[in-house]
C-alpha cells in the first residue's frame, strides 16, 4: 500500500510541475480517450462472454 501512495504522490508532483496548459489539456484528452476506448472494448468483450 505504501508503494501505491508513493507512486501517486510522485504523479501528483509531476502534474504540478507541468509547465503549460497545452500539456495538461493533451494529458486530459489522452486519458479521457483511453478511458472511453477501454470501456468500449470492455463492453464488447463482456457481451461476447455473456451471450
Amino acid at each position: 500500500m505504501e508503494l501505491f501512495v508513493n507512486h501517486m504522490n510522485k504523479l501528483a508532483e509531476q502534474e504540478q510541475q507541468a509547465s503549460t496548459k497545452s500539456e495538461q489539456l493533451f494529458r486530459n484528452i489522452a486519458m479521457s480517450t483511453g478511458a472511453i476506448f477501454g470501456a468500449y472494448i470492455g463492453s464488447k468483450i463482456y457481451r461476447k462472454i455473456k451471450y
